[in-house]
C-alpha cells in the first residue's frame, strides 16, 4: 500500500485547480443606469378653459335693458321714463355684479377684481373723452361711457374670460434594487 504524504496531496490539488478555468470570486451587479428620461417632478395635464360666452351673454343682457330704459325714458309719459330708469340701474347693475362673480365662480378672483375696476374705470374715461370733446354736452359724455364699457365688455369677455383647468397630476416613482453589503435592499425614488 501507497501513503500519500499531505504536501504530495496538496501539490495534486494545486496542478488540477491550475488546469481548470478559474471561476469570478462574486458576480458584481452592473451599475445602475439613470432612464433616458428622468422627471424633474410631477407632470401636469391641463386645458385651457373659455367662459367668454356667458360674460358676453351678460353684458349683452346688461345693454339690453340700458337700451330698453333708455327707449322708456325718451317717452312723455312719466310712469315709462320711471320704469326706464329703473330698467337702466338694473342692466347697469347686472353687468357691474356679475360679470366679476362669473369670473369668481371660475376660481379667479383677481380677474373678478379686474373686471369691477375695469368696468367702471372704462365708463369713467370714456365719459370724460365724451364730455371734453363735445364741450360739456351730457349726451356725448353718456355716449362716451358706453363706448368705453363696451370696449372693456369686449376685451373681458374675449381675453379675461380664460383660465386653466388642472385635469391631473402624474408623479413618477421607481423601485429599485440596491446592492447592500452581502444582501439588497429596495429603494423608491421619485
Amino acid at each position: 500500500m501507497r501513503t500519500v504524504k499531505p504536501t504530495s496531496g496538496l501539490a495534486l490539488l494545486a496542478l488540477v485547480g491550475a488546469a481548470l478555468p478559474a471561476a469570478p470570486a462574486r458576480a458584481q451587479s452592473p451599475p445602475v443606469e439613470a432612464p433616458d428620461e428622468v422627471a424633474s417632478g410631477p407632470q401636469i395635464e391641463s386645458e385651457h378653459e373659455w367662459y367668454g360666452p356667458s360674460v358676453l351673454a351678460v353684458y349683452g343682457a346688461g345693454y339690453g335693458a340700458v337700451g330698453l330704459g333708455w327707449l322708456g325714458r325718451q317717452t312723455r309719459y312719466d310712469a315709462l321714463r320711471v320704469g326706464g330708469t329703473v330698467l337702466q340701474g338694473a342692466g347697469a347693475l347686472t353687468m357691474l355684479i356679475v360679470v366679476p362673480a362669473l369670473h369668481w365662480q371660475h376660481d379667479e378672483v383677481g380677474k373678478g377684481f379686474i373686471s369691477l375696476g375695469g368696468q367702471v374705470g372704462s365708463a369713467a374715461l370714456g365719459g370724460v373723452i365724451g364730455r371734453a370733446a363735445s364741450d360739456g354736452d351730457t349726451d356725448w359724455m353718456f355716449l362716451g361711457a358706453a363706448i368705453g364699457h363696451a370696449c372693456f365688455a369686449l376685451g373681458d369677455g374675449l381675453l379675461l374670460a380664460r383660465r386653466e383647468r388642472v385635469i391631473s397630476v402624474q408623479t413618477t416613482a421607481r423601485l429599485e434594487l440596491v446592492p447592500m453589503g452581502l444582501g439588497a435592499g429596495l429603494r423608491l425614488s421619485h
